[in-house]
């Protein structure tokens, strides 16, 4: 019996892709689920999550001082505690939001199973859902690319 590994592999990659979000295309995305509010525009936004145990997330923070300019349009969600990700913030010269919950609370409150994840909102709607690795995926991501790990 031979194993058709194109096929498994496939097969490997939905079912990644079916628990990586619980939130789809279309769907109005939570952020009355944060622990605090945050200032952004509920309109057009990007948000990051990201885990300080995830090796992708940690190599992409500075990278992330390419979003400084859409202050208002990017938040970025960590695991960390309050002088953690304020930490961060500081460390980096961040000028976008940031703001932490607990790991746990990723998946039933947003639908993140795995780490980086990210949600492009448009007219107050996800248009884009993806996994970018590297700060210059993330941006094709808010440029309107489609997810390249998809």
């Amino acid at each position: 019996m031979s194993t058709n590994f194109k096929a498994l592999f496939k097969k490997n990659r939905e079912e990644k892709a079916s628990i990586q979000s619980n939130l789809m295309l279309g769907d109005v995305f939570p952020l009355e689920k944060l622990k605090e509010p945050v200032d952004i525009d509920n309109e057009n936004f990007m948000v990051l999550f990201v885990s300080f145990s995830c090796r992708d997330c940690i190599e992409m923070l500075p990278q992330l001082s390419a979003f400084n300019p859409f202050h208002r349009q990017f938040l970025i969600i960590t695991d960390g505690e309050e002088a953690e990700y304020r930490g961060l913030i500081a460390h980096f010269n961040y000028s976008f939001v940031a703001t932490g919950i607990p790991f746990r609370d990723f998946y039933p409150s947003f639908g993140v199973a795995i780490t980086p994840q990210a949600y492009r909102i448009r007219d107050g709607r996800i248009d884009r859902i993806g996994s970018p690795h590297t700060g210059e995926e993330l941006l094709a991501l808010w440029n309107g690319a489609s997810d390249p790990h998809a």
